[in-house]
């Protein structure tokens, strides 16, 4: 993986994806909490809108912290790696 994969319009856009449906589930999550128990949450617009932005943090950091692991993994060799590698240990290589 390239090391400007930041910069792709691919990255931000998967991104974005992440971090709207996240928030989305989170408001979801808390209106569906205080229906069955009205009692626990104080809803208001304010608390909504820290929940929402909570869980878009949340998804962003993800995104990047992934991006950080994937970056490290190895690529799989190519076909000529391949070839030359069963060459250098004596197979035949067509």
């Amino acid at each position: 993986m390239s090391k400007y994969v930041l910069i792709t319009k691919a990255f931000w856009a998967d991104t974005a994806e992440r971090v709207v449906s996240t928030a989305a589930q989170a408001v979801v999550a808390v209106y569906g909490v205080d229906q069955v128990f009205p009692s626990v949450f104080d809803l208001d617009a304010k608390a909504v809108a820290g929940v929402a932005a909570g869980g878009a943090a949340a998804a962003l950091v993800k995104a990047l912290a992934k991006l950080g692991v994937t970056a490290q993994t190895p690529r799989p060799p190519t076909d000529e790696e391949i070839r030359a590698y069963i060459a250098r240990s004596g197979g035949d290589v067509e």
